[in-house]
C-alpha cells in the first residue's frame, strides 16, 4: 500500500513521541536552531487552543434556559434548578460544576455561542466528527480545518506552528504539508537509548549525523525522509528546553488528563516559539445513561482546567494573545430518555474563553418546542464560529480555508 506523505510524516512523529528510534539510514540531526527559525519565531503571535468535549456535549444542561417552563417539561428528571446553577442573564444559568468559568463569564473572558450545528444533521459519532473537524458537511475530507489553515501561513522552519497534546494527531490537524508533533507526554518525546550504558545516547546520535553526511544521489524520496527526520529530532530537542525552561505559581489538578494536556500547551506558549494552534481532547460526554453525575464530573473537570490554564497564561503575561474554544460533534436530544440520559441530538453551545474575547451570548437560542423530530433546529452554523476565528483572531483568510464566506459573529474583541 503506497504511504502518502502525511502518512508517512504522521507515523514518523508518532514514532519518535512512543520512543522508538527512528531509522538508521538518513537521519539528519540538527544540532543548533536554524537562524531562520529565530527570525519567524513571531514574538507576540495569537495562539488558537481547541478543546474538544468528544461524544456529544448536552448543551440544554450546560448553558440552562432556566426562565424557560419548557425545559423543565423536557427535562423532568435531569432538569437543573435555577437555585443550584450559576445565573448569568435573566433567561441562561452556567452548570453548577462550571463555577470557575462563570467566574471567568463575570469578568467578561467568555462568550457563549448558542445553537451551534449545521443543516441536515448527521447523529453518528464518526461522521459528525468528521464534519465538525473538516468543515464540510457534504462530503468526507480528509484535510481539517486547522489543518488547511496551516498549510497557508505555516513556514518549514516552525516546527511548532501547532501541537497536539495528545495520543493521536487529529481530524482538525490533518494537512496537506504541515507538519505537527503529537505529544502525550513531553518527557517520552524523545529518542529513547539504553539506560543500562549511559554513553548510548550521545554515540546514536553522533551515529545519525555521520550518515547523513551525504547527498541524495538523485533519489527523490531521500530529502522527504531527510526533512521529516529533522523536523522530528528538531522538535524533540526544541520541546525538552521549552519543558526545562518553564515554571508557573499555578497548581493545575493532577487526576485531570484535561489540565494536564492544557499545561503542556502553556509551557510551548511560555517558551514563545510561534505556536499557532493548541489542541486537547476531553472524552465521556456520550452521556446515554447516569448523566446527572457523569456530566458533572466533565464539567468539574473542564471548567478547573481551563481556569488554571488562564491564570498560568496570565501569570506568563500571554493572556492576551490566547484564545480557547471549546467544541463537541453535536450535543442531545431534547427530551431526556428513560435511563437518566440523553440520547444522539443536533445543536449544541461552543465556549471561547480568554482575555482577548467579547464576554457574552452570542447566536439565537433554539426553540424548546419548535423542534426538528424531537431535536434542535441549529441557529448557528459552526463555520461562522471558525470563520471568526480565522478572520478576527488568527488574522487569517476564512474564505480560503472554508471555501467560501460566512458570517462572522463578533466574540473577538
Amino acid at each position: 500500500m503506497l504511504q502518502t506523505r502525511r502518512d508517512f510524516i504522521r507515523t514518523g512523529l508518532l514514532a519518535l513521541s512512543l520512543g522508538v528510534a527512528p531509522p538508521t539510514f538518513l537521519l539528519k540531526a540538527a544540532h543548533a536552531r536554524p537562524a531562520a527559525m529565530e527570525r519567524l519565531r513571531a514574538r507576540g503571535a495569537r495562539t488558537l487552543v481547541v478543546i474538544e468535549l468528544a461524544g456529544g456535549n448536552d448543551g440544554l444542561n450546560t448553558v440552562i434556559p432556566y426562565a424557560d417552563e419548557a425545559y423543565y417539561r423536557v427535562r423532568p428528571t435531569l432538569g437543573i434548578k435555577r437555585e443550584e446553577a450559576h445565573v448569568i442573564t435573566p433567561e441562561l444559568a452556567l452548570h453548577p460544576a462550571l463555577s470557575p468559568l462563570a467566574e471567568l463569564y463575570q469578568e467578561n473572558r467568555v462568550a457563549i455561542v448558542q445553537g451551534v450545528g449545521y443543516p441536515n444533521p448527521n447523529y453518528s459519532h464518526f461522521r459528525a466528527m468528521e464534519i465538525i473537524k473538516s468543515g464540510e458537511p457534504d462530503r468526507y475530507e480528509p484535510v481539517g480545518w486547522l489543518g488547511r489553515y496551516l498549510d497557508l501561513v505555516a513556514q518549514p522552519e516552525e516546527h511548532f506552528a501547532a501541537l497536539r497534546a495528545g495520543a493521536a494527531l487529529d481530524h482538525s490537524l490533518q494537512s496537506t504539508h504541515t507538519q505537527v508533533p503529537v505529544v502525550q507526554n513531553a518527557a517520552a518525546y524523545t529518542i529513547q537509548t539504553d539506560p543500562r550504558f549511559p554513553g548510548d545516547r550521545q554515540n546514536r546520535l553522533n551515529a545519525f549525523t555521520l550518515l547523513n553526511r551525504g547527498d541524495a544521489n538523485g533519489r527523490a524520496f531521500v530529502p522527504l525522509i531527510q526533512e521529516t527526520a529533522q523536523a522530528a529530532y528538531v522538535s524533540a530537542r526544541e520541546l525538552a528546553e521549552m519543558v526545562n525552561g518553564y515554571s508557573t505559581p499555578v497548581e493545575y489538578p493532577q487526576q485531570n488528563g484535561l489540565a494536564l494536556g492544557l499545561k503542556l500547551l502553556a509551557q510551548v506558549i511560555a517558551a514563545d516559539v510561534g505556536l499557532r494552534v493548541g489542541y486537547v481532547t476531553i472524552g465521556g460526554f456520550d452521556t446515554h445513561a447516569n448523566q446527572p453525575n457523569v456530566h458533572r464530573n466533565l464539567l468539574a473537570q473542564v471548567a478547573t482546567a481551563v481556569h488554571a490554564f488562564q491564570q498560568d497564561l496570565e501569570a506568563q503575561g500571554a493572556a492576551e494573545r490566547v484564545l480557547v474554544l471549546t467544541t463537541s460533534e453535536f450535543g442531545r436530544r431534547v427530551a431526556e430518555n428513560g435511563s437518566q440520559g440523553t440520547d444522539h441530538g443536533s445543536a449544541s453551545v461552543w465556549f471561547l474563553v480568554g482575555a482577548g474575547v467579547k464576554g457574552g451570548v452570542y447566536g439565537a437560542r433554539p426553540s424548546l418546542t419548535d423542534l426538528d423530530n424531537g431535536n434542535f433546529k441549529f441557529t448557528t452554523d459552526f463555520r461562522s464560529v471558525y470563520a471568526t476565528i480565522l478572520n478576527d483572531w488568527l488574522r487569517g483568510d476564512a474564505t480560503a480555508v472554508l471555501g467560501r464566506a460566512w458570517p462572522t459573529l463578533g466574540f473577538v474583541a
